[in-house]
């Protein structure tokens, strides 16, 4: 990890990153030029760079979660120190485009060698099953007929007001 590093210290360890296909991070002040599926640019601010090992690229700004830009894996990338700016040029074929990150100043780099084997579990949330439940309510029993969109609080957990039909019942 360089922190403080000169345009050039980075660009070497970048570079390097992009060889041995690291993950990358780095933060600095930059601007964005993307051309593709659509165009765009993001004048000059501090931001964060992250270049994933399968060749996807994210752009973060200081605040909020999602990216401001972004390509999907598969881009190729190289970099350049040129007139007292380091560039980083990522293009992806399928579909074609373009992004350009162009620091001013870079206040860390980092590269990674970083792996995860680990398994992802998602598990629904109250609003999730009462969505699949409305959809299809024979997945708690045949013949269930829950009330469309009431439910009910109660301090502990949500509860669905419901008819249940059973063959017996008119």
């Amino acid at each position: 990890m360089l922190t403080l590093p000169t345009l050039t210290e980075a660009a070497a360890l970048i570079e390097k990153s992009f060889v041995q296909r690291r993950t990358l991070i780095v933060a600095g002040t930059c601007h964005v030029h993307y051309v593709g599926r659509a165009s765009s640019t993001l004048e000059l601010g501090e931001r964060i760079l992250i270049i994933k090992s399968d060749g996807s690229l994210l752009v973060h700004r200081p605040v909020g979660y999602e990216p401001v830009n972004w390509q999907p894996a598969g881009g190729v990338f190289h970099v350049q120190v040129k007139d007292e700016k380091m560039e980083v040029h990522g293009v992806r074929q399928k579909p074609h485009e373009s992004v350009r990150v162009t620091f001013n100043q870079v206040y860390m780099a980092s590269s990674l060698n970083l792996s995860d084997s680990g398994d992802f579990l998602l598990h629904a949330s109250e609003d999730d099953m009462h969505r699949a439940i409305l959809l299809k309510p024979e997945l708690l029993e045949e013949g269930f007929n829950p009330l469309a969109g009431r439910k009910k609080s109660n301090p502990d957990s949500w509860i669905f007001t419901a008819k249940t039909k059973t063959a017996n019942s008119s």
